[in-house]
């Protein structure tokens, strides 16, 4: 957290984002994911400030995991399908295959088959 505080007093955006993005990535592995959709949260205002697409990009979908891994399946479709949308603007195959197999993933859980398959399809041609 001390590197935290440095890149924040010395206004270095971009450490700071990439250190959010760490420490939630710390906190998803403790499987505490209460905290780590706080950081994710936090570097998705970094990463839109210093306009960073791709960043935004993975860190809707790692938002996505999160209220995919809590179970609250309305928000995970909501961030995959903004992460898909951002990497579709993009056209980063790497961010659209990542979202579109997780978006996927969720449909099946929402019983929304055939959504399901419009991702797994899209997830499968960009793989």
């Amino acid at each position: 957290m001390q590197a935290l505080q440095i890149a924040h007093s010395r206004e270095l955006g971009w450490v700071e984002a990439s250190l959010l993005g760490k420490i939630g990535l710390a906190f998803q592995e403790m499987r505490q994911y209460p905290q780590a959709i706080e950081y994710y949260a936090a570097r998705l205002e970094w990463v839109q400030r210093l306009n960073d697409q791709e960043g935004w990009a993975e860190t809707a979908c790692n938002l996505g995991i999160m209220y995919e891994e809590l179970n609250i399946l309305d928000n995970a479709q909501q961030w995959y399908q903004a992460s898909l949308s951002m990497a579709e603007k993009m056209s980063n195959d790497k961010l659209r295959e990542r979202a579109s197999g997780n978006l996927g993933l969720v449909y099946l859980k929402l019983e929304k088959f055939s959504e399901a398959v419009e991702c797994f399809e899209k997830h499968l041609h960009l793989s």
